[in-house]
């Protein structure tokens, strides 16, 4: 159970919320190694909700799906294949906060674009945040030292009104990784295939695959 107060300005879009929402999350995991697993997957699905008036401001449904896989190419090399999939259903998605609206973009997203950069925007193109949540990546890497992984990599998605208005945004990079004794590191270097006027990107994640 959550309690989220929030005041907020986004987009020019001023507004107050208050939130009682129930949640429940389910998880699936496995790997082979914590660290850099070169086989297992990870599923969660994540439900959560609110009713206006039982101590909250505007009533919604959401569901999350994100899905991660990992299996060995050859001895040395592996590739991983990521999906993120959500949706809210409200009849005024401007009465939620803007940290419950979908966005894509970022180094857990698509790649090659600013963090939190995608997703509906209002007549002058400020980011307002959507209502469904569209995302996938195919990453291969291989290993040519030990500890050591060099990767490529295409990422595609969208947050946007309705699942019927998706709009690709596609991010393609290479990558470095390195095992270190803390956790996985990963470099990545990504150019926004969709957006020739923008420049390429560097990301870097600290943390697991999975």
């Amino acid at each position: 159970m959550q309690w989220e107060s929030s005041s907020f300005d986004a987009a020019g879009i001023e507004g107050d919320a208050s939130l009682v929402v129930p949640q429940v999350e389910w998880t699936w995991f496995s790997a082979d190694d914590r660290v850099l697993a070169t086989r297992g997957h990870r599923v969660g699905l994540t439900l959560s909700g609110a009713v206006e008036g039982a101590g909250s401001t505007t009533s919604f449904a959401a569901a999350r799906l994100r899905t991660t896989l990992i299996r060995p190419l050859t001895r040395r090399a592996r590739w991983i294949v990521r999906g993120d999939a959500g949706w809210i259903g409200t009849d005024d998605i401007l009465a939620l906060p803007p940290t419950r609206r979908f966005v894509a973009g970022g180094a857990q997203s698509v790649r090659g674009f600013a963090f939190e950069s995608i997703g509906p925007g209002d007549d002058a193109d400020a980011l307002v945040g959507g209502s469904t949540l569209l995302v996938g990546s195919v990453e291969a890497d291989y290993e040519v030292i030990p500890q050591w992984r060099v990767a490529a990599f295409a990422d595609v998605g969208d947050a946007m009104d309705a699942f019927s208005a998706f709009d690709a945004e596609l991010g393609v990079g290479l990558g470095i990784r390195w095992a270190s004794p803390l956790g996985l590191i990963r470099f990545d270097f990504a150019s926004p295939l969709s957006d020739p006027d923008d420049s390429f990107r560097l990301h870097f994640v600290f943390g697991p695959d999975l």
